[in-house]
């Protein structure tokens, strides 16, 4: 009854503070934190009180045991020392939605949603004996250093964010300044006329060399219809070939010019394709973002909103990208990717319920339409905010309808773990473990499942097990360490290389949204090199444009190195923080083993003899998970783990 209620505050503090009406009035003591806890009162929202208070307090052993028996996390205690780091800011997903949705930290080492101890810790005796200082030194001293570098790197970011989105402000105004000269030479209509037919006729070769005498042969001036006009035939021919990655430059010299410029629908619909396969960022979304296309078809007019609107949640204009999203149809093609885009920009914002009510909608719109990809995507979305708020019942409900064949499935089977965990199913939590751990999810790489899996033996007070299962954790860790303090310190080419050799961090820095998107653009380039090599009737047009590809590829490449960089720094600090957990985990299965031993006696309790755990199901000479793949997936949910709990029983 106690600990449901506790559980009931926690959830109303955390709602609170979501929405910004909580707030601390006087001094944040040991003893108020530990009744904080002991209310049920969330990890997160202590470390907020204690922040705010801005008061600095030297613990002792016995303080920092008092705190840890009460089911706090060493961060409360860095809170009571120094400022808390700043939070992570949540990341909102590339245009091309590869994105995982409303970004989440790795749960190990976070605090706990709301009124329940942390899983990697359990109640500690005072008094105890703490981990060796020099087993935590150098992960100390590791996270420190890593955590000082990410803030610099993050106000790196949003200073650079800020310079670019000031630079491409000025450069609309330069590109919107010229007027268009509806003039158009005679010469020129008849090459253009010659270039579209031959380009109806599918000479595509033709019709790009006869555009490119007009555009780069300068038969028409800038700023002229006919040079317009030749400039959308050229980019659509390009394109045709197999080059889009030359055709946005070109269609910016349509839409430039307004709505008023010939081929202006056509150009728009061009860029949304290019903006489907691209990072697409160009002065001229500034431009577009002033213009209305009253008149036009409700189709052009949403994919308009779709672009412009991606373009302002980039730069953290949450109200002109919301103002656009929401006038995108909701029954039309855009409308599902719309309302999970307009959920992400409303979380950016700090309005979760909003969020909430965009997500829903999602789902919604991507059934009618049968757009299972987006619809996923919103319920992963669905059950990290149920999950933040507490609320685990919900979240794990939203993780499991997250289809089979989905390419979210591996991150939910992973993340619902822990919604099992914080809601005391631990034998559920170990189920979900082992299908997370199964090969058919290989491709989703978690480093902390050997970590989790030893804080639920920990939990089912299985302490052998637990031991056993954090030092192989910590065996297989070591290593990762070793090669991420070497690779943090290199070049960004050759810390990306690296990477990319290394059979478990590839995975890791390829499934980095910035990463992923940037390297997968460079890929495409050096495919379009490949393929601009053959088209030898284009002749000096290929000349032109052979050095063009060849420097945007390597800026990509330079940015995809830049992004796995980050993401390496980031997996290094993860790690350091895993290794502390580690060391707690196998001190708390030594106290809680002793405690149980000398305490048992005289509480009414008796101690169970450890069943062995009863194995996986398996087909005979199959391995697991591996059968007949159909019916293996139906049953996931359904998967019941045979390892049961050795605590004691109370027996009065």
């Amino acid at each position: 009854m106690r600990a449901r209620a506790a559980r009931r505050l926690g959830l109303a503090a955390a709602l609170a503070s979501l929405l910004g009406v909580m707030s601390v009035a006087h001094a944040v003591t040991v003893d108020d934190a530990v009744a904080l806890a002991e209310a049920g009162v969330s990890e997160e929202l202590i470390v907020e009180a204690i922040v705010r208070d801005e008061t600095k307090l030297e613990l002792s052993d016995g303080d920092r045991a008092r705190l840890k028996q009460a089911g706090l996390s060493a961060k409360v205690a860095r809170a009571f020392a120094g400022p808390a780091p700043a939070p992570t800011p949540v990341e909102q997903a590339a245009p091309a939605e590869q994105a995982t949705p409303v970004g989440k930290a790795t749960p190990v080492g976070k605090a706990t949603p709301v009124g329940k101890a942390a899983p990697v810790g359990k109640a500690a005796p005072v008094g105890k004996a703490a981990p060796p200082a020099d087993a935590r030194t150098r992960a100390e001293d590791v996270r420190e250093a890593e955590r000082r570098r990410a803030e610099e790197e993050r106000a790196k970011r949003a200073a650079e964010r800020g310079a670019e989105a000031e630079r491409l402000r000025r450069e609309a105004a330069a590109l919107g300044g010229a007027e268009l000269d509806r003039t158009r030479g005679a010469d020129a209509g008849r090459l253009i006329d010659s270039a579209y037919e031959s380009l109806d006729d599918g000479e595509i070769s033709r019709a790009a060399v006869i555009f490119d005498q007009i555009v780069g042969g300068r038969l028409a001036a800038p700023n002229t219809a006919a040079y317009a006009d030749a400039s959308y035939g050229l980019a659509e021919a390009l394109t045709r070939l197999g080059l889009p990655s030359a055709g946005p430059p070109l269609v910016v010299e349509v839409l430039r010019h307004g709505p008023a410029a010939p081929r202006f629908d056509e150009a728009l619909r061009l860029l949304a394709r290019y903006a489907t396969r691209f990072d697409y960022t160009h002065p001229v979304l500034e431009l577009l973002d002033g213009v209305e296309l009253e008149g036009r078809s409700a189709e052009l007019r949403d994919e308009h909103a779709w672009m412009v609107g991606g373009y302002r949640a980039r730069f953290g204009d949450h109200d002109r990208a919301r103002t656009r999203l929401m006038s995108i149809r909701p029954d039309g093609p855009r409308g599902p990717a719309a309302a999970y885009r307009l959920g992400l920009v409303e979380v950016a914002a700090g309005r979760p319920i909003e969020g909430l009510r965009a997500f829903e909608r999602a789902v919604t719109l991507s059934e009618r339409r049968g757009d299972l990809g987006t619809r996923d995507l919103a319920y992963l979305a669905l059950a990290r905010i149920a999950y933040e708020v507490g609320r685990f019942d919900a979240a794990i409900d939203y993780y499991r309808r997250i289809g089979a064949a989905s390419g979210a499935r591996a991150r939910a089977r992973y993340e619902l773990i822990w919604p099992l965990l914080l809601s005391g199913d631990d034998a559920g939590a170990l189920a979900a473990l082992q299908v997370a751990e199964a090969d058919r999810h290989a491709d989703h790489l978690a480093l902390d499942l050997g970590l989790l899996e030893a804080t639920i033996f920990l939990d089912l007070c299985r302490y052998d097990e637990a031991r056993a299962r954090t030092a192989a954790f910590q065996q297989e860790i070591a290593p990762l360490l070793t090669f991420l303090d070497r690779a943090v310190e290199l070049p960004a080419a050759e810390a990306h290389a690296a990477a990319l050799a290394h059979p478990a961090l590839r995975r890791i820095v390829q499934s980095d949204v910035d990463t992923h998107v940037a390297a997968q653009a460079a890929a495409e380039l050096a495919s379009e090199e490949r393929r601009l090599a053959g088209l030898t009737a284009l002749g000096a047009l290929a000349d032109r444009l052979r050095p063009v590809l060849a420097d945007r590829r390597r800026a990509l490449g330079d940015q995809a190195a830049a992004a796995a960089l980050r993401r390496l720094r980031a997996l290094r600090l993860e790690l350091a923080d895993l290794a502390v957990s580690a060391d707690e985990v196998r001190l708390e299965a030594d106290l809680a083993e002793r405690e149980v031993l000398y305490g048992a006696e005289g509480d009414g309790a008796v101690l169970p003899v450890a069943p062995a755990a009863v194995p996986p199901r398996v087909a005979p000479g199959q391995a697991l998970w591996q059968v007949d793949d159909e019916r293996w997936l139906d049953e996931e949910n359904d998967h019941v783990s045979g390892v049961t709990s050795a605590c004691p029983v109370e027996t009065r």
